[in-house]
């Protein structure tokens, strides 16, 4: 009988378990839903610049911040990747502060507005949007 109630017992407690844990994980995919910022002045924005407002850039495919120069709030921008000067050179990080990959660019061949703004570190979501730019740094 006692194994009876304890076989149930440990049933019931691996379902709760299995739900409270999928519910998480579901919740969490809900959250990385890219965050589409709709900017209401730049709405009617037709040209196909890159348009920089404050330290964040945006790109004008959905009006989509590609990257922010600057370490945002996390909550206001969920990044993934930053670059960053590491030893005199432009390095990746990822949002767990470690480092992803030594690029070997040297910070001092970039011109001065990338420089500076690697120096304060440049946020991005996306590792396209992030090997996009560094390509436009080096080219």
């Amino acid at each position: 009988m006692n194994r009876v109630i304890m076989s149930i017992m440990i049933i019931v407690i691996l379902v709760a378990l299995s739900y409270y844990g999928t519910n998480l994980v579901y919740k969490r995919m809900g959250d990385s839903s890219d965050e589409v910022v709709n900017y209401k002045e730049y709405k009617d924005y037709s040209n196909h610049e890159s348009v920089k407002t404050g330290n964040m850039k945006l790109r004008n495919e959905n009006n989509r911040i590609s990257y922010v120069i600057g370490k945002p709030d996390y909550n206001d921008y969920k990044y993934n990747y930053y670059i960053k000067e590491y030893e005199s050179h432009v390095a990746i990080f990822n949002k767990y502060d470690s480092l992803y990959e030594y690029t070997g660019i040297v910070l001092n061949s970039l011109d001065e507005t990338n420089r500076n703004s690697i120096t304060e570190g440049i946020y991005f979501k996306d590792i396209e949007d992030l090997f996009t730019f560094l390509e436009s740094c080096t080219s």
